[in-house]
């Protein structure tokens, strides 16, 4: 849950990215421009131990369900996951906006960037939401402290797994 995806361990940021590394970041753009490759780029030339990854619907989804259990090892992973999530050195939450869109939900990400906001712990967001739709769904103050302290980068180009996927179809 907290971890990097095994597709990215070893990924290194490209050249023009290094200089982001130990920031916050968020990174916009459309489904496959690589703003995960970016972000696990990110992750991996980060120097800590204390770090995490979050695969935001994942993330909700697994929390509102160990809340749900409500025994005492679920409320151990969550108070570690919270811990985790608050005060790693770093964290990405990769694909925010992709949780079921409900207040539990907003609030648990509203809240982790505010704490990391204020404590000036670096960030790594990406998403596929644009900043009003971000600011509607998280609140406009909470956006509003991504855009202070966050490096906002749009991410453009073509889904780079939809061209894969043409080329396969030309071999049939």
């Amino acid at each position: 849950m907290s971890g990097l995806p095994e597709r990215y361990k070893g990924i290194m940021p490209p050249q023009r990215a290094r200089e982001l590394i130990g920031k916050s970041v968020l990174l916009i753009g459309a489904p496959g421009v690589g703003k995960t490759y970016i972000a696990a780029g990110l992750y991996n030339a980060f120097k800590s131990d204390f770090k995490a990854w979050f695969d935001a619907g994942e993330y909700v989804l697994e929390l509102i369900r160990r809340e749900r259990l409500n025994t005492t090892d679920a409320q151990h992973l969550l108070k570690e996951w919270w811990d985790l999530a608050l005060n790693a050195e770093l964290i990405v939450i990769d694909d925010l906006g992709m949780e079921e869109n409900t207040e539990k939900a907003s609030s648990i990400f509203r809240r982790i960037i505010q704490h990391r906001y204020n404590y000036k712990k670096p960030t790594v967001i990406t998403t596929n939401l644009n900043g009003e739709q971000l600011s509607k769904r998280y609140s406009h103050r909470v956006i509003s402290r991504i855009y202070e302290d966050f490096k906002v980068i749009i991410m453009e180009g073509e889904d780079k797994r939809k061209r894969m996927m043409q080329e396969v179809e030309k071999w049939q």
